[in-house]
């Protein structure tokens, strides 16, 4: 007798949510899609919100005439602290190309973080900087990171490099 309660009470429960799913609140006599309001047209374009599969807004930012050489480590070191916020830790290879290529390949849920096609990835795959050079990217540990710019002049370590550190 239990048993039959409990079936009875399962089944009318599910009677009742599917029948909750399938009414629809109308607040007058039907309407077909070409009766349906439109939008009054805006003096601003409709936001476009990224897909989570394209990579980050300041990949697109980075090499652009909005971001100055100057600023282009920062940005850079902002992209590497979203990489690891998702994963924990920052990405680890050998040099630059080996770098680019984990952040350029889509992750296990298919994100990724920097365009494969940018402009500013040489034929080697390394990223180089407002002067063609291969930015430096230095461990200093696993939590602690800084990239360097050669600068104008293209020679790392000297007075015009510019330097971003997680530090």
């Amino acid at each position: 007798m239990k048993r039959l309660l409990i079936l009875l009470s399962v089944l009318a429960g599910m009677a009742v949510l599917w029948r909750i799913g399938a009414v629809t609140p109308t607040s007058g006599p039907e309407t077909s899609a070409t009766d349906a309001p439109t939008m009054p047209p805006t003096s601003q374009p409709p936001r476009v919100i990224p897909s989570p599969h394209s990579p980050h807004p300041l990949a697109f930012a980075f090499g652009s005439d909005a971001t100055p050489p100057a600023r282009e480590p920062a940005v850079l070191l902002e992209l590497f602290q979203a990489y690891r916020r998702a994963s924990g830790t920052f990405p680890t290879a050998e040099d630059n190309p080996a770098l680019m290529h984990q952040l350029t390949r889509p992750d296990a849920r298919g994100r990724q973080l920097f365009p494969a096609t940018h402009p500013r990835l040489n034929p080697e795959g390394a990223l180089v900087d407002a002067w063609g050079t291969p930015f430096f990217f230095h461990h200093l540990s696993s939590m602690d990171l800084e990239i360097r710019s050669a600068g104008p002049d293209r020679e790392f370590y000297t007075e015009d490099d510019l330097v971003a550190s997680s530090q």
